[in-house]
């Protein structure tokens, strides 16, 4: 996508050589952009992210901004499970949490200077071409991220979006919560019935009746749409494509094509590739 809010988003990674993700709690940015602005997806966090301890990364990426506060006002540089750091920036809008904005991963020469390090014993290599900061470089990305975070404020005010999440219908609000959450490995429906305010086994029917569908069919489905659109328009190795769309073991994402379209995923590309 080309919206004036990846450019933006762009204009910083350019100035600032860290990749960007953003997660919206406002659902105002959806329409203008892509799925995987939302994700972390560095190199080494796609390797973590495929290990035996990629579910903390999941949760992490997926689950924690729509759990925490963010209580830096002027943002934080903090480290992540993989044992890496970051900056994050929380944008506020009359006093609601209305967007979180992620920039990485660095190195900091000084761990001090860490605002939260809830992951103190993990540790990580250093990354290629992950930055490595002093005090005064962090103290510029930071203002670096605060002028991005102010852009996208100026977006969003004007560009309001016409109801909020929990104004959604509930089948709309169900749907775009897969298919923000569809890479997460082990997605449970206990985690989408928090999101909806209902008990697991409500959230089960409820998903019946809206769908025609159980949850994990549904869930099934959604991912079988990400993954045949990156088989069809990347080079990705079809292990990746599995990896990033909740399938870390590549015989998972073989079971879901052979039961959703009865033939495997490098077959299904080389009849669909664009």
């Amino acid at each position: 996508m080309n919206s004036e809010v990846e450019e933006a988003l762009r204009c910083y990674e350019r100035e600032s050589g860290l990749r960007v993700t953003l997660h919206d709690r406002s659902q105002g940015l959806w329409r203008e952009l892509d799925a995987e602005r939302y994700r972390h997806i560095h190199p080494l966090c796609e390797r973590v992210k495929a290990s035996r301890e990629g579910h903390l990364c999941e949760e992490f990426d997926a689950l924690a901004p729509r759990r925490e506060q963010f209580p830096w006002k002027q943002g934080a540089c903090r480290r992540c499970p993989a044992g890496m750091s970051e900056l994050v920036l929380p944008l506020r809008e009359g006093g609601q949490l209305i967007a979180v904005l992620f920039a990485g991963p660095v190195m900091l020469e000084d761990t001090s200077l860490l605002q939260e390090d809830a992951y103190a014993g993990a540790q990580a290599p250093r990354p290629e071409g992950a930055q490595s900061l002093s005090e005064p470089e962090l103290k510029q990305r930071l203002e670096q991220l605060r002028q991005l975070g102010a852009r996208i404020r100026c977006w969003l005010r004007d560009h309001p979006s016409p109801y909020q999440e929990e104004d959604l219908p509930r089948k709309e609000r169900i749907r775009r919560y897969l298919e923000s959450h569809y890479a997460v490995s082990g997605l449970q429906i206990a985690e989408l019935a928090q999101d909806l305010g209902l008990s697991p086994e409500r959230s089960r029917h409820l998903i019946k009746e809206l769908f025609g569908r159980s949850f994990r069919e549904l869930l099934r489905d959604i991912r079988l749409q990400a993954a045949s659109a990156m088989l069809a328009n990347s080079d990705l190795p079809v292990q990746r494509v599995g990896e990033r769309c909740g399938y870390p073991d590549p015989a998972g994402l073989h079971r879901a094509f052979l039961k959703g379209y009865g033939i495997s995923p490098g077959e299904w590309r080389k009849r669909n590739r664009v």
